[in-house]
C-alpha cells in the first residue's frame, strides 16, 4: 500500500468513526429527551420523530424489518451508509423530519471532511516550510518570516484597495432579493448565505466589481446584519427594487436567466447584470426570463450549454453565477470559470 493510498484510508477511517459517534450521541440525546418528555410519536427537537415500523409496513414505505421500533435516525444512518434496505423504501412518503436531519447530519460529516482536507494541505505546507528553513539560521528565519509578513500586508493593502475602487467605479452586477421574498425561512437563510459568499468572492478578485443587494429588506436584511454583519459588507445594500434603483439606466440592464435563449459570450463594462435570488432548492421556471420580458430587459444565460452540452440541467447558486461573472470580468475564460464554479458534483453525475 502506497503513502497516498494509506492516507486515503485514514481519512475515510476517521469519517466512518465520526460518523458512527454522531448517531450514537443522536440516538443518546434522543432517547434522553424521549423519557424526559414521555410522549410517543413526538417530534423531539424538531428532527427526531418516532416512527412505527409496523405503520409504515402498512404503507409499503418499509419491508424486511424486525425491530417493532425504528427511529428517524435509524433511517438516515442507512441513508448515509447506503443500506440496501433504505433503497427498499419509498422515499417520497418519508416524513419531513427525515430529510431535515439527512441534511444535518450530511452537512456535519461534508465539515468534517473539509476539516481532514485542511489539516493534509497544512501539514504539506509545513513540511514544505521545514525544507526551506532546514539550511538557514534562526535569524536568518525570522527576517524571512519578517519579510513575507510585510509582502502578505502589502498584497492585503492592494487588495482592499481594489476592492475600494471596484465598490465605486466597477462593473454593476446586481442580485434582485425580491424573487426570493415568498419562499421559506430556510430557503431566505441560504440566500443570505450565498450573498455572503459572493462578498467573499469579490473580496478575494482580480477585478472586484460593484455589487448591489436591492430589496434588501425585511426578514433577509434582519438576518444578514444581525448573524453575518451585512452593515460592514462591501456592497450597495438598497431597500428598492433594480427597477428604482436603476431606473435611468434601464436599457444598460442585462438579466441572467437559465432560460434565456441567447448566451452571454463577452462582459460588456456599461451594462448592469442582474441576478435574480433565487435558491436552487426550489427552481422557479422562467421567473427572471419572464420579469425581463415583462419590463423590457435585454435576458442571456451563461453559456453552459456550451461547455457542458452532456449536463442540460446544471443549476448553479447565486453565488456561483456572480463569481463566473467576476472571473470572466477579470480576465479568464468562460470555461475557466465555469470549471470553478461548478460543483464537481454535478459534473461527474
Amino acid at each position: 500500500m502506497t503513502q497516498e493510498e494509506r492516507e486515503r484510508e485514514c481519512a475515510r477511517q476517521r469519517i466512518q468513526d465520526y460518523t458512527e459517534n454522531l448517531f450514537e450521541f443522536l440516538r443518546r440525546d434522543f432517547e434522553c429527551q424521549e423519557r424526559h418528555l414521555k410522549a410517543e410519536g413526538a417530534v423531539v427537537a424538531g428532527q427526531c420523530l418516532p416512527v412505527s415500523v409496523a405503520e409504515l409496513r402498512e404503507e409499503h414505505i418499509l419491508k424486511n424489518f424486525e425491530d417493532d421500533r425504528f427511529t428517524i435516525i435509524d433511517m438516515v444512518h442507512l441513508c448515509v451508509n447506503k443500506d440496501l434496505k433504505f433503497l427498499q423504501m419509498k422515499k417520497r412518503e418519508l416524513p419531513a423530519t427525515f430529510w431535515e436531519l439527512r441534511r444535518w447530519v450530511k452537512n456535519k460529516i461534508r465539515t468534517q471532511r473539509n476539516k481532514i482536507v485542511r489539516e493534509k494541505r497544512q501539514l504539506v505546507k509545513l513540511e514544505a516550510q521545514r525544507e526551506a528553513y532546514k539550511d538557514l539560521t534562526e535569524e536568518e528565519i525570522v527576517q524571512k518570516e519578517d519579510e513575507i509578513w510585510h509582502i502578505g500586508v502589502g498584497k492585503k493593502m492592494r487588495q482592499d484597495k481594489a476592492v475600494e475602487q471596484g465598490y465605486r467605479y466597477g462593473l454593476k452586477v446586481a442580485v434582485e432579493c425580491a424573487f426570493g421574498e415568498k419562499g421559506s425561512l430556510r430557503e431566505m437563510h441560504s440566500l443570505a448565505r450565498q450573498l455572503q459568499y459572493s462578498i467573499g468572492a469579490n473580496k478575494r478578485a482580480v477585478r472586484p466589481v460593484s455589487l448591489h443587494f436591492v430589496s434588501f429588506k425585511g426578514e433577509l436584511e434582519r438576518f444578514c446584519v444581525e448573524t453575518m454583519r451585512a452593515d460592514r459588507w462591501k456592497a450597495h445594500l438598497c431597500h428598492e427594487s433594480a427597477l428604482d434603483v436603476f431606473s435611468n439606466e434601464q436599457s444598460n440592464m442585462c438579466v441572467l436567466s437559465p432560460d434565456a435563449t441567447e448566451p452571454l459570450i463577452d462582459i460588456d463594462e456599461s451594462k448592469i447584470y442582474i441576478v435574480g435570488g433565487l435558491v436552487d432548492r426550489t427552481i422557479k421556471k422562467h421567473a427572471t426570463s419572464r420579469f425581463a420580458q415583462e419590463n423590457g430587459i435585454e435576458c442571456r444565460r451563461l453559456p453552459l450549454k456550451e461547455y457542458y452540452p452532456s449536463k442540460p440541467k446544471l443549476v448553479l447558486n447565486v453565488n456561483a453565477v456572480v463569481e463566473a461573472l467576476i472571473t470572466v470580468h477579470g480576465g479568464a475564460s468562460w470555461e475557466e470559470a465555469l470549471h470553478r464554479v461548478i460543483p464537481k458534483r454535478q459534473i461527474n453525475k
